[in-house]
């Protein structure tokens, strides 16, 4: 069932004005400070009757049908964009926390659409004195989110300004608020766009592993591929290994010197077992479990040698005599210590 639209007599409200200025005293007081009380007190009693107006409008529009509202307004004299205007202030203090209003008393469960004009104005009144109505006229023109998060420190400062300054000062507001979310957008998309190419890297390196494991050749100096590499990455392990054990031999070496203090010899004793049985256990591991695997076959035969093509020998002649020269100077150091 549809609304029933309000009736009320055409420029009613126009008569109750011109009625009730016939009953107000409108002898003015002499003293200029009483003058400036009543001029500060009636803009402020302005704009709070705006604001409540506003709400007015607000609770109207929601009982009217659709398109009665228009109707209404017109049918009363007033004017659609006064009472828009009004509307927006409005909203404006119920959805600004920085504005310090009292606005609960108007939003009683939260229907602030069924309170009559008697009870919004008997109701707590707005505390908005930093403001005239022109000035939040231009505040509803920010932004829903810069509305909500607007600081009372920003707000006052507003407060301030002339409505000439502040409608540049909004019009800024609103123009940096834009370019702000225009470079979260772009840096969403350079994020997402990173994002992709790295996912396509990434499937391109795949491809390229493919690639190469489809290519590789057959054999390598003579070798499958994975024998040649293994025995040109073996001789560099080895040699390390070798440095390494001199190293803890050298420490083993200073620490069982005939004459040294026996509690700090065995202190020192115990750090070296400690740092070195872990890798030499690892290392220990990794041979047996090649032992295990293929037997004893693997202690005693060698893989065959690799073998050059004319290319290949002068670069495989090279790490064949750093091998023979690494394992002589191996050889001489064993002697030394004999």
């Amino acid at each position: 069932m549809s609304k029933k639209a309000l009736t009320t007599q055409p420029n009613a409200i126009v008569s109750q004005l011109v009625a009730r200025i016939g009953e107000e005293d409108l002898t003015l007081p002499s003293d200029a400070n009483e003058l400036w009380s009543l001029v500060e007190n009636s803009e402020a009693y302005a704009c709070l009757y705006q604001i409540k107006a506003g709400l007015a409008y607000k609770a109207l529009k929601a009982q009217l049908p659709h398109g009665e509202f228009e109707k209404e307004l017109k049918q009363r004299g007033l004017a659609l964009r006064n009472a828009q205007n009004k509307i927006a202030v409005a909203e404006l203090v119920l959805n600004c926390p920085a504005l310090k209003t009292q606005t609960s008393a108007f939003l009683k469960d939260g229907k602030s659409n069924r309170q009559t004009s008697a009870e919004l104005e008997s109701e707590q009144t707005i505390n908005l004195e930093s403001f005239n109505f022109s000035q939040l006229n231009e505040l509803t023109r920010l932004p829903e989110e810069k509305i909500q998060n607007i600081q009372p420190k920003e707000l006052e400062e507003l407060s301030k300004l002339p409505v000439r300054a502040l409608k540049a000062t909004v019009k800024q507001i609103n123009f940096d608020f834009d370019q702000q979310h225009k470079l979260e957008a772009e840096n969403a998309n350079l994020k997402k766009t990173t994002t992709e190419l790295n996912n396509q890297l990434a499937e391109a390196i795949n491809e390229l592993g493919h690639e190469k494991l489809k290519k590789a050749p057959e054999a390598l100096f003579g070798l499958p591929p994975l024998v040649a590499h293994i025995k040109q990455e073996a001789p560099q392990v080895s040699q390390q290994l070798h440095e390494y054990s001199l190293q803890v031999v050298n420490l083993v070496e200073r620490v069982i010197v005939p004459g040294l203090d026996q509690e700090q010899a065995e202190m020192a004793a115990a750090a070296i077992y400690h740092w070195v049985t872990a890798p030499m256990m690892q290392l220990s591991t990794a041979l047996n479990r090649l032992k295990d695997h293929f037997g004893e076959a693997v202690i005693h035969e060698d893989a065959p040698l690799p073998s050059y093509g004319e290319n290949e020998w002068l670069e495989a002649e090279q790490r064949r005599q750093a091998i023979v020269s690494f394992h002589q100077g191996a050889k001489k150091q064993r002697k030394g210590r004999k």
